[in-house]
């Protein structure tokens, strides 16, 4: 989680979580919500995209966790046809 916590570009929200000692535990569900952010107009989309999912892949779950690989996909391909 801390590699996670530490990408240039990326915050990790907690959802569904508690903090009992050092550890983070989860009754399961959507667990975490990680949102990248980039203010350059013409790359910022992809930019974004690529640190947030840079920061969930350093995220572990004890058993794996799902997440999702089309996030901002569809927006990113919008602004590549107007640049």
């Amino acid at each position: 989680m801390e590699k996670a916590k530490n990408i240039a570009g990326a915050e990790v929200f907690h959802a569904g979580t508690r903090k009992e000692g050092n550890n983070i535990l989860t009754a399961g569900g959507r667990i975490f919500g990680v949102t990248g952010y980039n203010s350059n107009k013409e790359i910022g989309i992809f930019a974004a995209r690529r640190a947030a999912y840079r920061a969930a892949s350093f995220i572990e779950v004890p058993g794996g966790f799902h997440y999702r690989g089309d996030i901002a996909e569809k927006a990113g391909r919008e602004i590549q046809i107007r640049i």
